[in-house]
């Protein structure tokens, strides 16, 4: 593996790149996979096992999230200090743990409340699987490739997120008309063992700090990209958490579709132009993609019938494919050198913050205004988002 190629090609670089990051992204693959199952099953899950309704749902993902707000600094800072092999190992561990407790909620559907307690805790462990997973995996990433290819080892990384959840929805439907929850559980807890065995064979790297970094210098750093990514990752998360709702009350089929949908468009865009934050600037490409989210978003909000809806969790995708990398260059590119796991911690920490707060309350709202008004919602954060991320790009224009 190369980790300089300044006398190559741009395609020389990238495929350096992708050779660096390949058995990175098939453990997230995996990992992701394992998580993911449970997307298109849970809302079905707790709505018709349970009987519980869309606040309950939004207080059971949400939790997921909180708890990647309180890992993902600790997980960062374990990166930068001591490499991203170990962050990585405890991540799947939580996430074997956390199915295994999402098998335990089964055992009272009886008292819903309880059982939805157990789930959500289930859930907490997975929100701190997820945090640990990727944000060991980028900060050793970004160790992996040259400088000028950071962007595209964090779009190829996410990307294999995101891959995992675009297979995840037609598997989770499936496993679940088949075996119900309780298949769903054991699945969860399955799919990160072949992950293990690739882990065990990888070597351990790290980039050398100048100095003690402060966590206060990174925070700072990374505040005006992190709150673009929060109000941007509120689209992303109702898409995600709310559409097969939406698609369950309109009585449309293949609710997963559109999920899965969002995701394929997202992956293939990033797969084929992941440079494109690194050539043309992180601010201004996430700036220009929002403009495409917010206009799916409001296609879903305003769709008759299931097309018209999956068009726009299409287009959303696309809009979405480049802000998390895109954001996430002008957060290392203020962050002190050797922070970078730090950096991606706290930033992508601002993700958990806006879907751990917002998807609740969006839930709430959903309950008293109907599924679709939340979509609108979530385009009107969007294009806050557009124009502070086109703001970042200019302040980088200015900065040269």
């Amino acid at each position: 593996m190369t980790t300089s190629a300044d006398n190559s090609s741009g395609a020389g670089k990238d495929g350096s790149a992708a050779r660096g990051i390949a058995p990175l992204m098939a453990i997230l693959l995996m990992a992701f996979l394992a998580t993911g199952v449970m997307l298109p099953a849970l809302p079905l899950h707790m709505h018709h096992s349970l009987g519980l309704g869309s606040g309950w749902l939004g207080a059971v993902t949400g939790s997921h999230f909180i708890v990647a707000i309180l890992t993902r600094p600790h997980a960062g800072r374990m990166a930068d200090r001591r490499g991203g092999k170990p962050v990585v190992l405890i991540g799947l561990g939580l996430s074997i743990a956390g199915g295994l407790l999402s098998a335990v909620s089964l055992m009272c559907v009886d008292a819903p409340m309880l059982s939805a307690a157990i789930l959500a805790t289930g859930r907490v462990l997975l929100g701190a699987a997820e945090s640990f997973l990727i944000t060991g995996a980028v900060g050793w990433g970004i160790t992996l490739v040259p400088a000028g290819r950071r962007a595209f080892a964090i779009s190829w990384l996410g990307s294999a997120m995101f891959l995992a959840f675009a297979l995840a929805m037609p598997l989770g439907s499936f496993i679940y008309g088949q075996g119900g929850f309780a298949a769903i559980a054991l699945t969860t807890v399955l799919l990160p063992l072949p992950a293990l065995v690739i882990l065990r064979q990888l070597r351990n790297t790290t980039i050398r700090s100048e100095g003690t970094v402060r966590a206060v210098a990174v925070l700072r750093a990374v505040v005006a990209p992190g709150v673009a990514l929060g109000l941007a990752s509120l689209g992303y998360g109702v898409v995600l958490i709310y559409t097969v709702l939406l698609f369950e009350i309109e009585r449309w089929p293949w609710g997963w579709l559109a999920i899965t949908g969002f995701s394929v468009a997202f992956v293939a865009l990033r797969l084929a132009f992941g440079t494109l934050p690194d050539r043309f600037g992180g601010g201004r490409v996430a700036g220009l993609s929002l403009l495409a989210q917010a206009l799916g978003l409001a296609v879903i909000g305003l769709a008759t019938g299931p097309v018209m809806a999956l068009g726009g969790a299409v287009l959303a995708g696309l809009g979405y494919a480049f802000v998390f990398p895109g954001l996430g260059i002008e957060a290392l590119r203020r962050a002190p050198k050797g922070a970078g796991g730090t950096a991606m911690a706290f930033y992508t920490a601002y993700l958990d913050l806006a879907l751990g707060l917002g998807i609740p309350v969006l839930g709430l709202t959903a309950d008293h205004l109907g599924v679709q008004s939340i979509f609108f919602i979530a385009a009107i954060t969007s294009v806050l988002a557009m124009i502070l991320s086109l703001r970042l790009g200019r302040w980088q224009d200015t900065d040269g």
